[in-house]
């Protein structure tokens, strides 16, 4: 979604509502209704153009970059194991906290939004527990990869 500084016109992409005005000074702004972190982004350098975006998919877009890197060094050199499941480990840690982080969110809000599909009340709610139970269950899944990363000898 593209905004022009100030205009109350601009939705939050999370849950559609209006935002209402954004400080020019204001990097990180967050939504009154279901309280998501927003960040804007400069489209234009002539005109004062921004692109809203929701900071947690910002988050999973880092943690695929992790993963990703992580892949790359195996193909360089497979040898370099423990930086492979160290990079995936934190890869993992990043998409638990953010799936711990909107369901938390959408507990307390009762506004989720999950593929595109808006969830509001008990839906929500069950749809958060989920996303926090999922979570945890993706940070045990990193911190046994780096608990394996430390136990693997110095020889690898």
């Amino acid at each position: 979604m593209n905004m022009l500084t100030g205009v109350p016109a601009a939705n939050c992409p999370y849950c559609t509502k209006p935002l209402g005005r954004w400080a020019d000074e204001q990097l990180v702004h967050r939504c009154a209704a279901c309280d998501r972190p927003l960040g804007r982004v400069r489209v234009s350098r002539s005109v004062r153009l921004y692109r809203i975006m929701p900071m947690l998919d910002v988050t999973k877009i880092l943690g695929t970059v992790l993963a990703l890197s992580g892949m790359v060094l195996m193909v360089v050199d497979p040898a370099l194991v423990k930086g492979f499941v160290l990079l995936i480990a934190f890869a993992l840690m990043t998409y638990g906290l953010t799936d711990v982080f909107d369901g938390w969110l959408s507990v307390r809000t009762r506004i989720d939004r999950t593929t595109r599909k808006m969830r509001t009340g008990a839906a929500a709610r069950r749809a958060g527990l989920a996303k926090i139970l999922f979570g945890f269950l993706t940070l045990t899944v990193a911190i046994m990869g780096i608990v394996v990363r430390s136990s693997l000898g110095a020889t690898v």
